[in-house]
């Protein structure tokens, strides 16, 4: 990655994140300005490297399902669903299943997979899908 698509790799992640605010409500609020002066984008794009490529799997815990089979989270685009890959007790490849945007994999049961949905306002529900079945 050459420094200038670092600068602007810095710059669009800094006008996309939000920084905890000093306030008596600890909200949220753009970086300052200064952040993205020329000379602040220059030093974080010389003191941070920004992987071109992700490993294949992300560094969520496996899981292991009560038939000895493993789930294992891969890569994916920012902003995609959460994609993981089903191996059985062999090791072999058996299934990769996308789950519904805004879910994380809670658990794994022998008739049950357990997801957990975040809701516009943050608030976590536990939802239950029939392991047989394919997740929508």
């Amino acid at each position: 990655m050459t420094m200038t698509e670092r600068k602007a790799y810095a710059r669009q992640f800094l006008e996309n994140s939000n920084i905890a605010g000093r306030g008596s409500d600890d909200a949220l609020s753009a970086v300052p300005a200064s952040m993205l002066e020329e000379e602040n984008l220059q030093r974080m794009a010389e003191r941070n490297t920004f992987a071109e490529f992700k490993p294949a799997f992300t560094e969520s815990t496996p899981h292991i399902a009560p038939d000895r089979s493993l789930w294992v989270e891969r890569s994916t685009r920012v902003g995609e669903a959460a994609l993981w890959d089903v191996f059985d007790a062999s090791g072999k490849h058996t299934a990769r299943v996308r789950l519904p945007s805004n879910r994380q994999l809670g658990a794994v049961g022998a008739r049950w997979v357990y997801l957990i949905a975040t809701d516009d306002d943050g608030l976590q529900h536990l939802e239950r899908y029939a392991r047989a079945l394919p997740i929508p």
